[in-house]
């Protein structure tokens, strides 16, 4: 249905008039395809794709209730429509984008504050699903600033919202090559940073009293576990943490865990050697503080790394606070002397995940392997997550061989 001037200049109380248009006028391009144009001139991956398909789905969901007496007589009533598929939203956009004409800066702060407040208001707008994040609204914010400035190189805006919404001429953003992210230890600094965490526990053995001996370990017992999770099974720091004794199965003579990844997904990974002594190192310690509770792989409903207060003393199903290994890290790579911010020598948890990447791809070869170690969805993330380049081709034609 094509816009009736009339009908928007009497039925709506909007400060803009408009101007007369054709048929054949940009003003009467189907709002669905107005958000194809401003998504491929204003994105380059499908994660800022999603991002901004989101913001401007909200957005036109927002304007759908502010106007939504003046476009049900349009038939344009809702401007968007989101159905969920495989736990994701999807968006589909109705109208024309005439309604862009409706745009002022009084509806731009509404929506902001309405995300901000995620209440609804006397109109009964809709509220919010939880509170979002600063930084979620401040993205979803400067995407319908970079919409508007698409708006206007389409010529869907008339000259006095322009100067009222201060809307910019668009620019593209050029793409940015992507850089290898984060720090990759060798497997000698990787050793240095072990031994840091025994030497530590030793030393602790030797100043403790007598009465305090047997506890003077337990932290270190509980941190080399920790990073040998990161280092060995490339975990991320929520997995490590949430992990609990009744994720752990005995499967063809070994013994694996079960891991809460990203999004909900769970996986089961192959305990690494090393992994399952300091594990049994730490049961032990577990097992002589707690006198009386058994704590056994697969069995017992009890975190597995928990919280240790002054003393050495284990605080019984607490498990260890997320702010706390980033601290553990640090202390233990400034000891091994590894960890030097002069010369850019910082090391995070998420950096042993990368080195467990990387180790693994130096000693297979094979990046589609460190890739479903990591979990992650393209190879092509893989490779800059563990600071390769990989040349699939020639390490195919290399492969191939007549010789007997």
């Amino acid at each position: 249905m094509d816009v009736n001037k009339s009908i928007l200049v009497n039925n709506l109380n909007h400060s803009s008039k408009l101007d007369h248009f054709s048929d054949s006028s940009p003003i009467n391009m189907p709002l669905s395809e107005f958000v194809d144009i401003f998504l491929k001139a204003a994105t380059h991956s499908r994660n800022t794709v999603r991002a901004y398909r989101t913001a401007a789905g909200l957005f036109y969901k927002f304007m759908s209730y502010q106007y939504k007496d003046h476009l049900d007589e349009l038939r344009w009533y809702p401007l968007v429509q989101s159905t969920i598929e495989n736990r994701r939203t999807v968006w589909e956009f109705r109208g024309k984008a005439a309604v862009l004409r409706l745009i002022t800066p009084q509806l731009i702060d509404e929506f902001v504050n309405w995300m901000e407040d995620g209440q609804p208001d006397e109109d009964g707008i809709p509220s919010m699903d939880g509170s979002l994040s600063a930084s979620t609204i401040n993205v979803r914010t400067r995407a319908i600033g970079t919409m508007l400035s698409i708006a206007r190189r389409e010529q869907l805006l008339t000259q006095e919202q322009i100067a009222q919404l201060n809307v910019r001429r668009f620019k593209r953003r050029e793409k940015r090559e992507k850089q290898h992210s984060g720090r990759r230890l060798t497997k000698n600094e990787a050793k240095l940073l072990r031994n840091a965490v025994i030497a530590e526990g030793n030393t602790r053995i030797e100043l403790a009293s007598d009465r305090s001996k047997r506890r003077a370990a337990y932290k270190t017992k509980r941190d080399l576990l920790l990073i040998d999770l990161m280092l060995f099974m490339g975990l991320r720091l929520e997995e490590t943490c949430s992990i609990r004794y009744t994720d752990f199965s005995f499967d063809d003579g070994r013994w694996a865990v079960q891991v809460h990844g990203k999004g909900g997904t769970e996986v089961v990974l192959k305990l690494h050697n090393q992994v399952l002594e300091s594990l049994n190192a730490w049961m032990n310690v577990c097992n002589e503080y707690f006198q009386g509770k058994s704590f056994v792989l697969g069995e017992s409903n009890s975190p597995l790394l928990l919280n240790l207060r002054k003393g050495g003393h284990i605080v019984p199903e607490r498990p260890i606070d997320l702010s706390l290994p980033w601290k553990i890290v640090t202390y233990y790579a400034k000891k091994a002397g590894i960890f030097d911010p002069k010369q850019n020598k910082r090391l995070s948890n998420h950096d042993l995940r990368r080195t467990a990447g990387r180790l693994a791809y130096e000693a297979t070869g094979d990046i589609f392997k460190v890739q479903q170690m990591l979990r992650h969805a393209n190879p092509e993330t893989t490779m800059l997550y563990i600071g390769v380049k990989a040349d699939y081709a020639g390490a195919a034609i290399d492969s191939i061989d007549l010789d007997d």
